[in-house]
């Protein structure tokens, strides 16, 4: 399974201040370009013009140009002095895109476990929709990321997961992209 992005198709994030919005603009590979930018919506792309070209015949010019070396999904480990160690997760994880991670000791066993959930359904009708991702509960032990339980019944696109309580009860508030907000009471 090849994750990484080849030189030709990498993947920038383009930083710039349009119309003083303090706006973060994306531009995802060069066909993307006319879509993502309203006053270039006119201008045709063509195979020998660079997202650089026709940024700079609209006349912007970036602030910053971050570039996207991996599409797999990691969490960072704090290993101190603000550095820290990227840790890919299981395959099983990599299905899907995730965009809500919450951290409790779910087991009870004095550790705390991320409970993580996502999917993405936005995209273009002819790219589709991610939605292969329903939910895990993950470990993070002896420096080991480890799926404790996957397929948590966690469906739709779901944006951010809080961890809620009151006295003793554990509830979770799941959020989803134009859907209503879940709440699941968590039982050991």
């Amino acid at each position: 399974e090849n994750t990484s992005i080849s030189q030709s198709d990498k993947v920038k994030i383009y930083w710039e201040d349009f119309e003083l919005a303090f706006t973060i603009i994306q531009l995802l590979m060069n066909n993307e370009v006319n879509r993502s930018l309203i006053h270039l919506e006119n201008k045709v792309l063509s195979n020998d013009k660079t997202t650089k070209d026709i940024l700079k015949e609209a006349g912007v010019s970036p602030t910053e140009i971050l570039e996207i070396t991996t599409l797999k999904s990691i969490i960072l480990e704090n290993t101190g002095n603000m550095t820290f160690k990227v840790r890919q997760l299981p395959a099983k994880l990599q299905a899907s895109v995730i965009n809500g991670f919450a951290f409790e000791d779910f087991d009870n066993d004095g550790e705390k476990e991320i409970l993580a959930a996502g999917n993405f359904f936005p995209f273009r009708v002819s790219l589709g929709k991610m939605d292969a991702f329903n939910g895990a509960l993950i470990s993070f032990k002896d420096r080991k990321v480890k799926v404790e339980r996957d397929n948590m019944g966690l469906y739709g696109d779901i944006r951010d997961l809080k961890i809620l309580t009151d006295s003793d009860n554990l509830r979770i508030l799941v959020v989803r992209n134009d859907d209503k907000a879940s709440l699941y009471k968590h039982v050991n």
